[in-house]
């Protein structure tokens, strides 16, 4: 018997990061790399605001980071951009 802390925990550590990334996501990550505001990153991959905002929340929560800079430190750190 294991209990299921444990397991969900192990489950996280053995995902490769970055992996869940979708294409569109990794740009919008490379865009905020290069300290753009969402509204730049919007005209740049033709999005509206609203969905740039929901692609760093989405990058925010794949990466496990609450930000958009910590979000740009753990793409680094795992040589994702």
């Amino acid at each position: 018997y294991l209990p299921i802390e444990l397991v969900e925990k192990r489950q996280v550590a053995t995902e490769e990061p970055g992996m869940g990334l979708s294409r569109r996501e990794f740009g919008v990550l490379e865009l905020l790399a290069e300290g753009m505001p969402n509204r730049e990153i919007g005209a740049a991959l033709t999005l509206a605001e609203p969905t740039v905002k929901m692609h760093v929340k989405s990058i925010c929560k794949k990466l496990g980071v609450s930000n958009r800079t910590q979000a740009v430190i753990a793409a680094r750190d795992r040589k994702l951009i």
